[in-house]
């Protein structure tokens, strides 16, 4: 049996993702670190949930996840390059 193991590098790059929870019947999150930047590569990850945001606003410090609302919380992470 082979087992997919996570390297440290895959370990640290996921410690660096902003995270937060948009709860369920909500569809907003804003989520606030100085990583973030108006003019850097953003990625968006969704927990166990295949979304695609409707809206994002992005400013240097700041940025705004709409999705549609869910019936359970959603979390939300954000990786800045």
């Amino acid at each position: 049996m082979i087992l997919n193991t996570a390297s440290q590098e895959q370990i640290n790059d996921f410690r660096k993702l902003i995270t937060g929870t948009i709860a369920a019947g909500q569809t907003e999150i804003t989520l606030i670190d100085s990583r973030i930047k108006s003019d850097g590569i953003i990625d968006i990850y969704f927990e166990n949930k295949v979304l695609a945001p409707t809206e994002v606003t992005v400013n240097d410090g700041s940025i705004v996840i709409t999705i549609d609302a869910q019936d359970t919380n959603t979390n939300v992470g954000v990786r800045c390059l």
